[in-house]
């Protein structure tokens, strides 16, 4: 609209959406890794090794910060999964939750 001009309000787009700058603002500073390090709750991530959009590193450096964590790795796989991995992935988060 003709009433959101400036550069607060320019927009961007993202994974197919359209944001705006004070998205970006609002978005926490701190380092995420080091936020990951006074965590001690059980944790259970996934992360396809073809991921395009975050690269499986990002997954990798969680692991080590985390205390208490697992990584799923499925190979072929992307950001979001196809319809196997994406059933395993709802059978290990169901047993992992149930563990708890």
């Amino acid at each position: 609209p003709d009433n959101f001009k400036g550069a607060y309000f320019e927009t961007f787009e993202l994974m197919g959406m359209t944001l705006s700058r004070k998205f970006l603002q609002g978005l926490p500073s701190e380092d995420i890794f080091e936020t990951l390090k006074r965590m001690t709750c059980p944790t259970l991530i996934a992360h396809g090794e073809e991921d395009g959009l975050v690269d499986i590193s990002y997954s990798e450096r969680a692991l080590k910060s985390l205390k208490n964590a697992e990584l799923v790795r499925y190979e072929n796989e992307g950001h979001g999964f196809s319809q196997e991995p994406r059933a395993d992935w709802l059978k290990r988060a169901l047993e992992f939750f149930r563990s708890l």
